[in-house]
């Protein structure tokens, strides 16, 4: 299914969805609180309220995706640095942290002839 097909789904699921939720508060309303028919349009249109709260989010998700010409919305928010950004010019380096069970950093050395290994030399 296309992006658009999607929006236009969710949209239309919300709207469907709404209207029943209007529709059994309305009829919950008609009757006495704690009734068993209250009970029951009180229910449903909790369950319909939850299901446009699911058709909305992903209906946000879609749109998301299909405008193209705001690209900012796509862009990650739960992004988490494992190093802090270094000004230009900065005398800080970059420092390696090896992993559990990962080789030591002087073992991962290239293996490269003699004759180019100025070439591949780290100082």
């Amino acid at each position: 299914m296309s992006k658009e097909l999607d929006v236009k789904h969710h949209r239309h699921m919300i709207k469907l969805h709404g209207a029943a939720v209007s529709e059994h508060r309305t009829e919950a309303a008609k009757h006495e609180e704690g009734s068993p028919l209250h009970k029951v349009h009180t229910m449903e249109a909790d369950h319909h309220q939850e299901v446009v709260d699911h058709h909305q989010e992903m209906l946000d998700a879609c749109q998301k995706s299909v405008d193209s010409d705001d690209l900012s919305k796509l862009v990650p928010t739960e992004i988490r640095t494992v190093i802090p950004p270094m000004p230009y010019g900065s005398a800080v380096t970059v420092t390696a942290v090896p992993r559990v069970g990962q080789r030591p950093i002087d073992e991962a050395k290239p293996d490269v002839p003699l004759e180019f290994e100025h070439l591949v030399k780290v100082e």
